[in-house]
């Protein structure tokens, strides 16, 4: 199973584009935080989950 994530700096900005792309690449599970790149992980809960499915994977 493919895994994709997504991230985007504010709430005014979307995911759409990036999910487009990567489900035109196959991936059945996509998940997305909304942060400044300058955060620590531990901020990004989706990336956390998104790590987690692929490392049981």
């Amino acid at each position: 199973m493919k895994v994709g994530y997504t991230r985007v700096s504010t709430h005014e900005q979307n995911h759409d584009l990036q999910i487009d792309a990567l489900r035109a690449a196959g991936c059945e599970r996509i998940f997305d935080d909304t942060c400044s790149g300058s955060v620590a992980c531990a901020d990004r809960p989706q990336l956390l989950i998104t790590m987690g499915v692929v490392t049981v994977l």
